[in-house]
């Protein structure tokens, strides 16, 4: 969920280096009658890695579901540099890359999520990254024309993270409000890292369940996402409304 440009070079990358522990999408069919991966017993994945496929388990197979075309893949080196959570774009298919081993980003992101929304946060930021697949899918990754890099970014962020929260509404709406706020909690520190990830305004705009309806979670995302997005009297590379 954290990434820019480089980052996802990097990831695509990291795709090559990790091919040992390439679970594609027929591994994900062969698995999908499982609730738990932890019962398909390989041998190649980590506890932590288990429980963290283990969280977000249900997007993947919501993404073969809807035909996505989705491949995970673990790095089996240390990765520092990575999110823990990625998404890489490489021929024709969505790569979800975890990156865990080694990485101080995982336990310092366990720590920020109360154990009572664990489960919840993860299925956003899987979902977060399925919203990025969809949009590379339809052929609309950074599409638009006119606007700086970072402001192309920061627009694909928010709407990965309006997808992630309408996730949220559809799956866990007990528990939206304290996922919300994490999300507000986790953008706020990533404000720090640069304009990419500063989707505050988005995230704001969805601050309430009822905010989203009942169409697919990327119909959804997409119209409050179009609510976010500069007016057409703004300059292009405004960003969205609020100074951000």
């Amino acid at each position: 969920m954290h990434g820019n440009k480089g980052r996802r070079v990097r990831l695509g990358r990291a795709v090559v280096a990790a091919a040992l522990l390439f679970l594609p999408a027929a591994w994900l069919a062969s698995h999908a009658a499982v609730s738990d991966p932890g019962r398909t017993g390989d041998p190649r994945l980590t506890a932590t890695e288990l429980r963290w496929l283990q969280a977000f388990w249900p997007v993947l197979l919501f993404a073969r579901d809807a035909g996505l075309p989705v491949d995970v893949v673990v790095q089996p080196q240390a990765a520092t540099e990575l999110p823990p959570l990625g998404l890489a774009w490489l021929d024709g298919r969505c790569k979800f890359v975890l990156s865990l081993r080694g990485n101080p980003e995982v336990p310092a992101t366990d720590a920020r999520i109360a154990p009572e929304i664990f489960e919840a946060a993860m299925q956003l930021m899987a979902a977060h990254e399925l919203g990025h697949c969809a949009r590379h899918v339809r052929g609309e990754w950074l599409a638009a024309d006119g606007l700086l890099p970072v402001t192309a970014l920061q627009r694909e962020e928010g709407y990965a993270d309006l997808v992630g929260l309408a996730w949220t509404q559809r799956h866990h709406p007990s528990l939206f409000a304290r996922v919300h706020a994490w999300l507000l909690a986790e953008r706020e520190l990533s404000r720090q890292r640069g304009p990419v990830h500063d989707t505050l305004a988005w995230a704001q705009l969805a601050s309430r369940a009822d905010r989203f309806g009942t169409r697919s979670v990327f119909a959804e995302a997409d119209a409050l996402w179009r609510q976010g997005l500069p007016g057409p009297t703004e300059a292009p590379g405004a960003g969205p409304p609020g100074g951000l």
